[in-house]
């Protein structure tokens, strides 16, 4: 059966918790990338910042990234998933936190790598398990939330 490290993408860049949202930004235009895993001092993920979160952090202030920091508007709590879980227990994770990416930690939470729908997609055939199980986890998340309004 594979395993996230056969998928993930290895090189990934985090910014820390004390950054801006221009930061954020930086490294997503460079990296052409949707999302940074952000980091406390020891390197350890607190959040995730996505393209989406900077726009409406920007525009609901009416400011500019460079003036917002990233602790104000990352997703905290974040799902993560290790390089030696089954891709299928993973892909559960996605589905049941209505999420389109892990951040790929060690024992220590330090990132290692991302692991996005793109990368399953992309990956190893499982006849009759991927399919299936990747159809579900797109309809999951593709769910609205609940966002209690």
């Amino acid at each position: 059966m594979a395993k996230v490290r056969d998928v993930m993408s290895a090189d990934v860049e985090t910014i820390p918790v004390g950054s801006t949202l221009g930061t954020a930004l930086e490294v997503m235009w460079r990296r052409d990338i949707g999302s940074v895993p952000v980091v406390d001092l020891r390197g350890h993920v607190v959040g995730i910042i996505t393209d989406r979160d900077v726009a409406l952090a920007s525009y609901l202030r009416d400011e500019k990234p460079s003036h917002i920091r990233v602790s104000s508007s990352m997703s905290g709590n974040v799902a993560t998933c290790g390089p030696d879980e089954t891709l299928s227990a993973a892909e559960d994770r996605m589905r049941h936190a209505q999420v389109r990416r892990l951040p790929v930690v060690d024992a220590l939470g330090t990132p290692i790598g991302m692991l996005t729908l793109s990368d399953l997609v992309r990956g190893p055939d499982h006849p009759g398990e991927v399919s299936g199980a990747l159809l579900q986890t797109l309809r999951a998340i593709a769910q609205p939330r609940d966002l209690g309004l």
